[in-house]
């Protein structure tokens, strides 16, 4: 019985779990674009590291207020048609900034188009699909869908770095529309039709979410103490990643590396992001959520220690971003798999969106500041140790949630 139901959830599930891996990749790389562009931005055009950071908190401020709708979205319309609205406006957005004059106002513009699409394409649609279709490898098979990102930390730095010298700050711009429209659409336009689990709406543990008894949003949620532990470990997780992700680029060339050495240096972070999501993802499956939270999140800390210590030399540059991409590799799937496990599938948009709106929050208001106090200080440091901090803070609030939840039990 364990045997074919193993086989029944990868044979019937693969193509999900594909699909949710292409699109992270394409929605990862707009994060990783910003973190070439912030330095050449501000050499070119003369803008602060603030102004430009202030197009990614526009999308993530849309992903606070849009994620809970799109969540009530799903069960009525089904992920597919969200999904394939959601390639199109990201997009556009796309399109938008590396077609129009170079102004504030349409860089802010094209972000907030960008943002819109990001929602429909965000991790809250891709793991929805992949929870309603497994349930013993469920950690696994969302490390594996949630790791197209390292492919996209792997490619975009260095393909967007020969952009960059070629085309200007533009450049990668046209990399990433070109190769989300020919390429990345047409795939996931075929996986979601493979095994038709993009357009169903139950999930394999029984519970229903289909337009008939869809699970509506409820405040109530609001009031389960686990609901704020998990919205805080978001918010502060996400303040250490989403700002290393953003601003290592630019650490790495103010200590000394020249664009293409940091892009290479900060490719080192794919290998390991997708290494450290499949690794979360059978430690998930195996042993205490607690545990491996608290080892998984420690991660992002080392490499902001060794960024604090980077004196141009390729050895730190590398090992920092190696302990940045097993970070990135944690973050999300801590979060949805805990999602999963104390709310449920039939819950489980809605929490994952309120988790999520937070871990947004987070990331966004994180990579501005991270820019303001740069723009100040002309330095990262207070930043750093900064971080550091927010990453003790977030075990803590797993600690606390995981304990609650024993308690209860």
């Amino acid at each position: 019985m364990v045997g074919r139901h193993r086989q029944s959830e990868w044979t019937q599930g693969w193509s999900t779990v594909l699909a949710g891996f292409m699109g992270m990749s394409l929605l990862s790389a707009y994060g990783i674009m910003l973190s070439l562009l912030i330095k050449p931005m501000n050499d070119s055009l003369g803008w602060a590291r603030a102004e430009v950071s202030l197009g990614f908190l526009i999308v993530m401020i849309e992903q606070i207020l849009l994620v809970p709708y799109c969540a009530s979205l799903i069960p009525r319309l089904g992920p597919r048609r969200i999904i394939i609205v959601g390639i199109i406006i990201y997009l556009s957005g796309i399109a938008l900034v590396a077609l129009a004059p170079a102004t504030l106002l349409n860089w802010y513009l094209g972000w907030a188009i960008l943002g819109i699409g990001a929602v429909a394409i965000s991790p809250l649609v891709w793991t929805t699909v992949i929870a309603r279709t497994f349930t013993r490898h469920r950690g696994l098979a969302f490390s594996l869908a949630l790791s197209g990102s390292g492919l996209t930390a792997m490619l975009v730095p260095i393909g967007g770095a020969y952009m960059l010298e070629a085309f200007g700050w533009r450049g990668p711009f046209y990399m990433l529309g070109l190769v989300g429209l020919c390429i990345m659409m047409p795939i996931l336009l075929w996986l979601m039709n493979v095994h038709g689990a993009f357009d169903r709406h139950s999930s394999r543990d029984g519970s229903q979410a289909d337009s008939q008894h869809p699970e509506r949003w409820s405040f109530a949620l609001l009031k389960e103490p686990g609901v704020w532990l998990l919205m805080l470990a978001g918010l502060l997780i996400a303040a250490c990643v989403g700002t290393l992700m953003t601003h290592t680029l630019a650490i790495l060339r103010d200590g000394g590396a020249s664009v293409t050495q940091a892009a290479y240096y900060y490719s080192a972070s794919g290998p390991s992001l997708i290494i450290g999501r499949i690794v979360a993802g059978i430690l998930l499956d195996r042993f205490s959520t607690r545990l491996v939270s608290m080892v998984l999140f420690l991660l992002p800390a080392l490499s902001c220690v060794l960024i604090l210590n980077f004196d141009g030399s390729a050895w730190i540059g590398i090992t920092a971003c190696v302990f940045l991409g097993l970070g990135l590799g944690a973050e999300s799937d801590v979060l949805a798999y805990l999602t999963a496990k104390h709310f449920g599938t039939r819950r489980y948009p809605f929490v994952y969106s309120l988790a999520f709106g937070s871990f947004s929050l987070g990331h966004g208001l994180a990579v501005v500041a991270a820019g303001w106090v740069f723009d100040m200080l002309d330095s990262y440091q207070l930043v750093l140790y900064g971080l550091i901090v927010s990453v003790l803070c977030a075990i803590f609030a797993i600690d606390r949630l995981e304990r609650r939840v024993i308690r209860t039990a």
